[in-house]
């Protein structure tokens, strides 16, 4: 499904409401021309951040890197996380070297589940550490591996 409109602005919400799980974000939903879907402020570094929502009926296939840092500048935000569930290698090609990192929305949302299942307070830092030390890739596996290897046990 192609996300536009109305569902889009559904995406962005969500994205919102996930980013506001973390006890130290302060996330908003601001959209429109030339903004940043969601910006987050990380309230332990005082610093900001971007949320791009980016999902359409193929493989999401065209990036434009330079827009995605005029949005991140216009909040002098530390880095971009872009949220697609599917993309094309050229995607992945055009991040490399950027401060954007790409999260697969189901991953984030098993993420959160999890760890507020059995957590009350979730703390950004681990996802922070992680975008750090992997700018301009995808952070998927990494977020998964660390759900399974935490989690999977508890599901038995």
């Amino acid at each position: 499904y192609s996300i536009q409109g109305e569902k889009h602005k559904e995406f962005e919400i969500a994205l919102q409401d996930g980013f506001n799980n973390f006890i130290d974000i302060k996330a908003e939903r601001v959209g429109g021309s030339g903004k940043t879907d969601v910006e987050c402020k990380y309230i332990l570094m005082d610093r900001m951040f971007a949320v791009e929502a980016k999902a359409t009926k193929n493989k999401f296939g065209a990036l434009q890197t330079r827009r995605l840092k005029e949005h991140r500048d216009g909040i002098n935000g530390m880095y971009t996380i872009l949220i697609t569930p599917k993309y094309t290698p050229a995607v992945a090609r055009d991040i490399e070297g950027e401060n954007i990192v790409i999260l697969r929305p189901a991953i984030l949302a098993e993420y959160l589940y999890n760890h507020l299942y059995i957590y009350e307070e979730l703390k950004y830092e681990e996802l922070h550490n992680i975008i750090i030390n992997n700018k301009g890739k995808d952070i998927s596996r990494i977020i998964s591996s660390i759900t399974l290897e935490r989690f999977s046990i508890l599901a038995a």
